[in-house]
């Protein structure tokens, strides 16, 4: 019983540290790359399968293939202006 007191205080101890630290993490802002529902900066992404997609799909670097095999309720960008202002704030995100 003497042991289990100290292990008690130290486990509440680092449960309230957890809590206050996680009130403070916040989600990066993908910005319009948050409009994806699956976006790509780099290579591409097949569908090799009956899917649904719900939102938009786009890549900047490829092709997409299994669409329309797949369903898609938002649109589909393929290396356009779209595409390159997420692939940038893809990229921002990962690199601040």
């Amino acid at each position: 019983m003497k042991n289990e007191y100290p292990l008690f205080i130290l486990l509440i101890s680092l449960l309230s540290l957890s809590n206050a630290s996680l009130d403070q993490v916040q989600a990066p802002d993908f910005g319009p790359a948050s409009a994806f529902a699956l976006f790509t900066a780099n290579g591409e992404f097949t569908n090799n399968g009956a899917s649904t997609v719900i939102g938009n799909i786009g890549t900047k670097a490829s092709t997409l293939t299994g669409f329309p095999l797949g369903e898609v309720t938002g649109q589909i960008y393929v290396q356009d202006a779209n595409t390159a202002q997420a692939a940038m704030a893809v990229h921002s995100v990962y690199t601040s």
